[in-house]
């Protein structure tokens, strides 16, 4: 139903339309890589180290380093034990490359511009668009956001053309999928505001029965509700409102999977059916995000490259973190060797920034871990890094020629004790074989007389 509100309507309409085309959503939500001097969301790996370092010794830097990095203001450090913990609304995504995704982009800017011109009615139809577009490829969409941007653009555009109740109904379901919406009350039409606080005592008590995603995929599959991470399948969820929510699961060699599911008062089981990937020249492979364990792994032994980026990238978009710090220790002449590492979420590359010794005792630790954080973080901020990794970096590579030498070394010293063994063993049989023929000798002397 269309109502009026004369004069104060339509001062009310130039304050939405500022608001679409401008910062027009306010739900506090949207998750977006920081940038220029804002803090950054920084996944600190424990240090790593060589097998012939002590546990000790890496138990130590890793301890000091993550006390230095602690002190910076520039980055909020996050572990790996509260990656869950700390992982925002909505994860920040790739850049999106998909046509029909691109084309939705393109659209939701036709209804803005059509909101800005006052033309509300041509706006919630070029939004109800728009939404179709995402609907067509949600299983490519990483920015769930940006459905739910075109959703409340539908439903404010609803309010400015004075159907407060369609711009209601709307509401409700952007509340659905954002409980802790928020919207500017100075900016959008009053009936807005109203009906959101409205929905939101009622929404307060609709909790939906819970619903199981599961997967058929062989391996960890990884599921989103409405761009959220919920966690791998198996997952119940228990806490969505009732009303419509779309999931997406996403697990290493198979396409992504998508679709709408209505929580209700039924509980149910969702099974997510995902296709395997056909290696098809050209066709896009989405890359499951890696675990911390695994990042770890690769500290540990150096196996980065084109993998380990693609991993690291996709659990940085599903954290929204900014990027990943790892180190790695290991022996050197003079004492130990500590290497740093920083994978940067927007350029999707590692590098390594230049690395610190450490005497024998580790009595200058303190400092030198002070040194490498400033690396790191100045890697983390915009500064120039040392090198680019493509392959294993040199300190791993050294750290595998000294293994082999000191194979080597172990070898000789084993040869060596091996034919000092045999020479022993030769002079014994020859020193028995001596005193054999003496014996001998002397039996047969005996027997003469």
């Amino acid at each position: 139903m269309q109502t009026n509100h004369g004069q104060r309507w339509r001062a009310s309409q130039a304050a939405i339309a500022l608001a679409i085309t401008g910062a027009w959503l306010t739900h506090g939500l949207v998750a977006h890589a920081a940038e220029g001097g804002e803090t950054k969301r920084v996944l600190l790996v424990k240090t790593q180290r060589y097998d012939a370092v002590g546990s000790i010794v890496a138990s130590r830097v890793d301890k000091a380093l993550g006390t230095a990095l602690a002190l910076e203001s520039r980055v909020e450090l996050i572990l790996p034990d509260g990656l869950d913990d700390a992982a925002p609304a909505a994860p920040v995504a790739a850049p999106v490359t998909d046509e029909t995704l691109l084309k939705a982009g393109k659209v939701v800017e036709d209804a803005k511009e059509e909101f800005s011109k006052s033309k509300f009615m041509d706006a919630v139809k070029t939004f109800k668009k728009a939404m179709a577009l995402y609907e067509k490829k949600l299983a490519l969409l990483e920015n769930f956001d940006l459905y739910v941007d075109a959703q409340l653009g539908k439903a404010l555009a609803y309010f400015a053309a004075g159907y407060d109740d369609n711009g209601e109904d709307e509401l409700g379901k952007v509340l659905t999928l954002r409980p802790t919406l928020v919207l500017d009350k100075r900016r959008v039409p009053k009936a807005a505001s109203d009906a959101l606080a409205r929905l939101q005592m009622l929404y307060a008590k609709a909790i939906a029965s819970p619903i199981t995603v599961e997967s058929n995929a062989s391996g960890p599959a990884s599921v989103y509700v409405d761009g959220v991470l919920a966690g791998v399948a198996p997952v119940t969820l228990d806490k969505l409102l009732r009303g419509r929510h779309w999931l997406r699961v996403v697990a290493e060699g198979y396409e992504p999977w998508a679709d709408s599911v209505d929580a209700s008062t039924r509980e149910r089981t969702v099974t997510a059916k995902l296709k395997a990937v056909r290696h098809a020249a050209g066709a896009p492979v989405v890359a499951a995000a890696t675990t911390p364990a695994a990042l770890a792994e690769a500290a540990r032994t150096g196996s980065f490259g084109k993998s380990f980026d693609a991993g690291a990238a996709s659990l940085c978009s599903k954290y929204g973190l900014t990027g990943i710090i790892l180190t790695y220790v290991t022996k050197a002449p003079d004492g130990y060797r500590l290497a740093g590492f920083f994978f940067d979420a927007r350029s999707g590359k590692l590098s390594e920034v230049d690395g610190v010794r450490l005497d024998p005792e580790l009595f200058d630790l303190q400092v030198n871990a002070l040194t490498l954080s400033e690396h790191l973080v100045g890697a983390a901020t915009g500064f120039p890094a040392k090198v680019s990794i493509t392959a294993t970096p040199e300190i791993y590579r050294a750290a595998e020629l000294q293994a082999a030498a000191a194979k080597a070394e172990a070898a000789k010293a084993e040869a060596a004790k091996a034919e000092a063994a045999r020479a022993e063993a030769a002079r014994a049989e020859a020193a028995r074989s001596e005193a054999a023929r003496a014996e001998a000798a002397r039996a047969e002397a005996a027997r003469a007389q």
